[in-house]
């Protein structure tokens, strides 16, 4: 008969591609009991980066965590098992600004090292060209640096060894019909070949 599958509150969507994008707070989370807003654009996002072939995987249900925060998760135990039996090759994880921010676009790489690029800063370089191409205000670990140990980017270039980057979107962007989310799609996969240079 039916097989019960306990609910993980996310899924995992297959693709071709060796560059992984993540979302983990498409719905809302919970952190140290507080309900904090979902960034339902990133969810919608990484659903037509994987109509592009890129496999993606989405908070679907608030199960009382964080993904992004909490050291110990379903989403991160079941992420690093993708990446490893897919041969993933780098890791872009999705969330948004307040539209309070000057930010267009904040890149996350742990520190002025950038730990989460394996300390690659010619790649960190080249990310923040790519997205000045499309948007005025592009900073680098301001206001988030994605250094903290639970964060999905830095946890996974820790474990994995892989490049991963923690791309901030500005919310006003989809709020203003700056951008659709296809077309920040668009821009994310352009950006996946920086990833994957050596």
């Amino acid at each position: 008969g039916i097989k019960y599958m306990e609910k993980l509150g996310h899924v995992i969507l297959n693709g071709d591609k060796k560059v992984m994008f993540s979302a983990p707070h498409a719905v809302e989370q919970t952190r140290n009991d507080a309900i904090k807003y979902a960034e339902p654009d990133t969810g919608e996002i990484a659903k037509c980066l994987n109509a592009l072939g890129y496999p993606v995987i989405i908070k679907t249900e608030n199960m009382h965590d964080d993904a992004n925060y909490d050291i110990d998760c379903a989403y991160k135990n079941q992420l690093t098992d993708y990446i490893k039996q897919h041969n993933i090759i780098a890791l872009i994880d999705l969330h948004e600004l307040s539209p309070k921010r000057e930010q267009l676009i904040c890149l996350g790489t742990g520190g002025e090292d950038c730990p989460n690029l394996l300390g690659n800063h010619e790649k960190e370089t080249q990310l923040k060209d790519h997205f000045k191409k499309y948007f005025d205000v592009v900073t680098i670990n301001d206001p988030f640096s994605a250094k903290g140990e639970g964060t999905i980017s830095r946890y996974i270039s820790l474990n994995l060894n892989i490049p991963c980057v923690q791309i901030e979107m500005n919310s006003k962007l989809f709020i203003d019909n700056m951008v659709s989310p296809q077309q920040m799609a668009d821009i994310m996969a352009k950006a996946t070949h920086i990833m994957e240079n050596k």
